[in-house]
């Protein structure tokens, strides 16, 4: 099953790149306005602490390794699902979902193959630039255990990430055009997650870490990875989070498909 749903998405991918392709200049203008906007934040954060050192006790390179965590992992998450956070809301409204319903993929499934966004390479490409140079300056000793930990957490972000996505689109099947709050999430909130979690309000705190988690995104992999696991809980969690998520999203968006009546309502 898994190997004939990657040979599928493979075919989707060849065919949406094919046709991105026709037109050069504008995939690399996409690719290239992501990358200049992603440095934009980055040159922020390195002035800020270029001028304060330290974010409250969190080093530029420690914060540099958060920024670049949490950068890959939406790259990587947005590739698959921003598609049906974007499009999900105006199928519904219009009646084409019903054609997915007629499909033998699931729902979701076909959503996210039938459009790769191309945009979020450019995330991807200062994520992984911001973690080799941050990697690179840290006083941290690359053993094969620390960089299959630091992988599994990577993974486990993207997971996070990806099942808030999913949890957005299925609020379509819930709640008439929630595009402005997801929107409000997934830009602020995201952005938010990119830095120290400590040095915001204790309100703040608590919506990033109980109600849209992305405390998991970068705050607390990199906690692990550079201050180690303490006896804190959350810590813990860090590490089952991704696929329960992801597993609580998907059962949500099965129950709003089941709950949508079709174009005909």
């Amino acid at each position: 099953m898994i190997r004939d749903h990657a040979a599928l998405y493979r075919k989707f991918i060849m065919k949406y790149a094919k046709a991105k392709l026709e037109y050069k200049i504008p995939l690399t203008l996409d690719i290239v306005a992501n990358i200049v906007n992603s440095l934009s934040f980055v040159s922020v954060v390195y002035f800020l602490m270029n001028h304060f050192s330290t974010l409250d006790d969190w080093q530029l390179n420690e914060v540099m390794l958060m920024f670049g965590f949490g950068l890959l992992s939406w790259g990587l998450a947005g590739m698959l699902f921003w598609a049906p956070v974007m499009q999900l809301e105006q199928l519904i409204i219009t009646g084409q979902f019903d054609h997915f319903l007629l499909k033998p993929l699931h729902p979701l499934l076909h959503l996210m193959f039938r459009h790769f966004q191309h945009t979020f390479l450019g995330q991807t490409l200062v994520g992984m630039g911001l973690l080799y140079y941050s990697l690179q300056h840290l006083s941290i000793w690359l053993t094969p255990s620390f960089i299959l930990n630091g992988i599994y957490l990577l993974i486990n972000s993207v997971l996070v990430q990806s099942a808030i996505l999913i949890a957005l689109s299925s609020l379509n099947f819930f709640v008439k055009k929630p595009l402005v709050f997801s929107m409000m999430v997934v830009v602020d909130l995201q952005v938010i997650s990119r830095y120290p979690v400590s040095i915001y309000h204790q309100g703040l705190q608590f919506i990033v870490s109980f109600v849209v988690p992305y405390i998991f995104v970068s705050y607390y992999p990199v906690v692990i990875l550079t201050r180690g696991v303490n006896s804190e809980p959350l810590l813990w969690v860090t590490y089952v989070i991704g696929p329960m998520l992801v597993t609580l999203a998907c059962l949500l968006f099965n129950y709003g498909v089941k709950r949508y009546d079709g174009a005909g309502s």
